[in-house]
């Protein structure tokens, strides 16, 4: 016959060693666990930064391309404006001062269609805060001269439009070959250098 202890509630007041070095471990796993979760975390935010850098740059290079191509349009125009003004004001009988609007020859000012959607996403969306700070500033640059233009362009017309901006041919042609020609050619210029120095970007 088996006794029973003589105080049941002992067993619950039962004490067992503790282990200073398996706390020590389990601690430390925790620790470990928790930094690896936050490298990982961090490791992932950085890879998806990376893509959108990388996507916010190939959309930026298409869209100064495009621009590119826009502005070799206009420089033809002008070019085969400027001849045709040159030529028929030879034959001229009349050189007298004129809108340039009624000047034999001229076609207009060449306003090429300059994008910037993707520069507007780029901000929008905060991607050039996570690129190189020098690109970023490149990327400013190029879309700040880009605007400059454009706001050339807007100036000219409407001084051009004025009643009573009566100009000789001469004048009219450095309007479209000197000074338009030469501010669409620093605008190329720009987007040239950024295209050279990011042309590796997939």
């Amino acid at each position: 016959m088996e006794l029973e202890p003589a105080d049941k509630s002992r067993r619950w007041f039962h004490r067992e060693s503790i282990s200073l070095a398996e706390i020590a471990v389990q601690t430390f796993s925790v620790v470990l666990g928790v930094l690896l979760a936050l490298a990982i975390g961090e490791w992932s935010r950085d890879r998806e930064e990376h893509k959108q850098v990388e996507a916010a740059l190939h959309a930026l290079r298409a869209e100064m391309e495009a621009s590119r191509t826009e502005i070799a349009q206009s420089l033809k125009k002008i070019a085969e404006t400027d001849t045709e003004m040159a030529e028929k004001a030879k034959v001229d009988a009349a050189p007298t001062p004129r809108l340039c609007s009624e000047t034999p020859g001229w076609h207009g000012i060449a306003y090429p269609l300059l994008l910037d959607s993707a520069y507007q996403t780029a901000i929008a969306t905060q991607t050039l805060a996570h690129m190189d700070f020098g690109q970023a500033q490149q990327v400013a640059r190029v879309y700040a001269r880009q605007r400059d233009f454009q706001k050339y362009v807007d100036h000219l017309i409407e001084f051009l439009l004025q009643p009573g901006r009566l100009m000789p041919v001469d004048s009219c042609r450095y309007v479209l070959s000197g000074e338009e020609k030469n501010n669409l050619e620093r605008l190329d210029a720009a987007y040239a250098e950024f295209l050279e120095q990011n042309k590796t970007v997939r």
